[in-house]
């Protein structure tokens, strides 16, 4: 659970998270960063399904609102975009 945090406190980060998915209270996710052992079952899983799927705190910010939109935009645009920015700069 300590590297799914790290990453996830990377990006998207733990506000964006927080807020979006309407976590109580503010600063959860850091409390969790602390001392994993506090993280319950359902807490495991919710961070488990944010770090499969990011797109899902982008959507929920989103008001669940054009969800196929968003997909495509996180699923297809821009990795392509990544890997084309790669590519340019020579960085595999």
């Amino acid at each position: 659970m300590k590297e799914i945090l790290k990453r996830l406190k990377e990006k998207p980060g733990f506000s964006v998270i927080e807020r979006s998915l309407g976590l109580k209270p503010f600063g959860l996710l850091s409390e969790w960063e602390k001392d994993v052992s506090k993280i319950p079952p359902d807490g495991v899983a919710l961070l488990r399904i944010v770090e499969t799927f990011p797109w899902l705190t982008r959507l929920a910010d989103n008001k669940y609102k054009d969800p196929e939109r968003i997909l495509v935009e996180e699923a297809v645009i821009r990795p392509e975009a990544e890997l084309q920015e790669k590519i340019k700069n020579k960085n595999w």
